[in-house]
């Protein structure tokens, strides 16, 4: 018994640490701006391997019954799957130009809206009331096809700004995504009882790589986002804003549930930034 409620106090503590989220970000960005050494120690290939982790700790939630179910529930879905692909690539686009950015920023703002959505997207959606199970589908989803549709669209909208290697990209999104997601699911399957007790934790992990990611990033770039910080600021805002917005108004105007239209808010203004800052530097 008392070990039982010893993994339930672990639980609760990962639990309350996870849900601390954003205040890990800011911390990290914040060490980033006062001390950039302090997060970016971590560069590179070091980067690709935490992105890597974060999808296997996704995979090791997922089954193949969670594929099946898309095909169960294919409206609710692919609405969230159309909102992630058609909002936030707009709105990014759109900001760019509205914005006048310079071609680097405008390239890079349009990969974060061109990307799936984030991995904290259905930890988020469990704090906003939301369907948890619909958030981890759409997520599914739109992972499931960025190894096609986000270099397709990045080249697309952005190809005019920076010259990109869309077989490149295409490559390294299946090398951090599909490959690591399927290894996850692949460890759910046969190793089921490893896979249950590292869910406990692997949350908790995945939030602490992505702040770390984003601080190192910012870190090492900071020089510059302080001299451009403003329209930076004010874009990211008005990108993940619009998302958040317009994903949950479709639903609603649809007639669809307060709590699918949360779902979709959230999957549709929460991109995956590992995943792009992956792709910037390597491409």
């Amino acid at each position: 018994m008392s070990m039982g409620m010893g993994y339930r106090r672990v639980v609760r503590v990962c639990n309350r640490v996870t849900n601390l989220f954003p205040l890990w970000v800011i911390l990290a960005v914040t060490a980033a701006l006062v001390h950039p050494p302090s997060v970016t120690w971590l560069h590179g290939d070091m980067i690709t391997f935490c992105v890597g982790a974060t999808m296997v700790f996704t995979g090791m939630t997922l089954t193949i019954d969670d594929f099946k179910e898309i095909l169960q529930r294919p409206s609710q879905v692919a609405m969230g799957f159309l909102c992630q692909y058609t909002i936030m690539p707009f709105f990014g686009y759109w900001i760019t130009r509205v914005m006048r950015l310079t071609p680097d920023i405008a390239a890079g703002v349009i990969l974060v809206a061109c990307c799936p959505g984030g991995t904290s997207s259905n930890l988020i959606t469990l704090i906003a009331g939301g369907d948890v199970a619909l958030s981890v589908l759409m997520t599914t989803a739109s992972t499931a096809v960025a190894s096609v549709v986000t270099p397709t669209l990045v080249a697309s909208l952005a190809g005019s700004l920076v010259t990109l290697d869309a077989w490149g990209l295409v490559k390294s999104t299946f090398q951090v995504v599909m490959g690591p997601v399927a290894a996850g699911i692949i460890i759910n399957r046969y190793f089921p009882k490893i896979a249950r007790v590292a869910v406990t934790v692997t949350p908790m992990l995945s939030v602490w790589l992505v702040a770390l990611i984003c601080g190192s990033i910012i870190g090492q770039t900071s020089s510059a986002l302080l001299v451009a910080g403003p329209a930076v600021a004010v874009s990211v805002t008005l990108l993940h804003g619009g998302g958040f917005v317009f994903g949950w108004a479709i639903p609603k105007i649809l007639g669809y549930s307060e709590r699918v239209a949360r779902t979709t808010s959230v999957e549709t203004g929460i991109q995956s930034s590992a995943l792009a800052v992956v792709l910037a530097t390597r491409h």
